[in-house]
């Protein structure tokens, strides 16, 4: 039932009914009208999460999802890759820009254990920061 679903994947019952409005899932009703799920579409919610993390959009979600669909034509599987190599290189650029965020919190808490070094490494600091936000200007993040 929708209730132990929404348990079992941490998300909310409202969320699920919607996952179901827009077409993401489609659980078994039972006679009494209640929604029934089964692996298959706990499956299909974790893979929605993990998806949703990953900064797809719903739409894009029911694409790759489609996927599974032996229905599906070959335009909408080129599709479906062009738009999986999209967020694959849009993930990397998150991930590089990350990496260089995290170097500047390290470079932050050297700072400040040394307050004499702030003045010295103001300036280094300042065009470090500068560097990183060109970048995510650069891939449209912001």
């Amino acid at each position: 039932m929708i209730k132990d679903a929404a348990d079992e994947i941490g998300i909310s019952t409202d969320a699920i009914r919607y996952y179901q409005k827009v077409g993401i899932i489609s659980p078994h009703r039972g006679r009494n009208q209640y929604r029934y799920f089964d692996e298959d579409d706990l499956l299909i919610l974790r893979y929605t999460l993990v998806l949703k993390y990953a900064g797809f959009s719903l739409a894009e979600i029911r694409s790759v999802l489609a996927l599974s669909n032996s229905e599906q034509s070959q335009q909408d599987k080129h599709a479906c890759s062009a738009l999986l190599e999209k967020k694959a290189t849009e993930l990397r650029a998150m991930i590089n820009n990350y990496s260089h965020i995290i170097a500047l919190i390290d470079k932050g808490l050297a700072i400040a254990d040394n307050s004499t070094t702030l003045l010295k490494e103001k300036t280094r600091l300042n065009q470090f920061v500068t560097s990183i936000y060109q970048d995510i200007r650069k891939q449209a993040i912001l």
